[in-house]
């Protein structure tokens, strides 16, 4: 946000590459107790889809469900969250999964669904949709505009100011991380 001109600040940067969902318990606990910490922004799945976890046909629900549990935690204890969509992979830049692309995508789909549909229906949480911004709406299949992924599933360093711009003209009045 601080790239796009907005006085946002980080207090706790609770991410660790390559977990899954079910692996960030321990720090939403810690968010969850940390009261100069007011909003938490949460993205994940990408890793619970990539390693079939559980299983190749259960890792969208699974990982939404865990999101979703995230999710009632830290409302209860006072904050405003807001969950990213999980745009997850593009065959297009790393063609050796190719394979895996179709299921990936489906996993994803089925887990944005339910995240986006629990944000919807929850006071105070709020789902975070930047496929408008980093899909190329006119491919036959999902595929990433140039720039946005430097390997296909990583952010390229250029779509973080793309996506706070984004994000302060979509959601003006739920902006987080802004109080003094």
């Amino acid at each position: 946000l601080q790239l796009a001109g907005h006085p946002g600040r980080l207090l706790y940067q609770g991410g660790v590459t390559a977990e899954r969902t079910d692996q960030f318990a321990a720090r939403v606990t810690i968010a969850a107790g940390m009261s100069s910490l007011t909003d938490v922004y949460i993205k994940g799945g990408v890793n619970d889809h990539s390693q079939q976890y559980p299983t190749a046909t259960t890792s969208g629900a699974t990982a939404a469900a865990n999101l979703i549990a995230y999710c009632k935690q830290l409302l209860a204890a006072g904050k405003r969250v807001f969950i990213e969509e999980e745009e997850g992979i593009d065959a297009n830049w790393v063609p050796s999964i190719a394979a895996a692309t179709v299921a990936h995508a489906l996993q994803c789909a089925i887990q944005n669904a339910l995240v986006k549909s629990f944000c919807e229906s929850t006071k105070g949480a709020t789902y975070i949709e930047f496929s408008p911004v980093i899909f190329d709406r006119s491919a036959a299949t999902s595929k990433f505009l140039l720039g946005v992924k430097y390997d296909g599933t990583h952010d390229a360093t250029g779509i973080a100011l793309v996506k706070a711009q984004y994000f302060i003209a979509k959601y003006p009045t739920a902006l987080p991380f802004a109080k003094p």
